[in-house]
């Protein structure tokens, strides 16, 4: 079974989120999966480098639940 979405942390122990976010896009299987990247990275870097991991939309942390809801609904409805 595979997800409808992918709620995935900039930053992890041992794979970062830009890491995991460029496996799940380069796989055809999974490659249809949206993914938001949850970050406190700027948001100035996260916009130049969004492109580059393939991620379809970020957050930046802290943030309120109706921010994220509203970023789930924009991509799978």
């Amino acid at each position: 079974m595979k997800p409808d979405l992918v709620l995935l942390d900039f930053r992890m122990p041992l794979l970062n989120g830009e890491e995991v976010c460029k496996e799940i896009k380069k796989d055809g299987a999974t490659r249809h999966i949206p993914v938001i990247l949850m970050t406190v990275s700027v948001q100035n870097a996260m916009e130049e480098n969004i492109q580059t991991m393939g991620a379809d939309d970020y957050i930046l942390k802290p943030f309120e639940p109706e921010e994220l809801i509203g970023k789930i609904k924009k991509l799978i409805g």
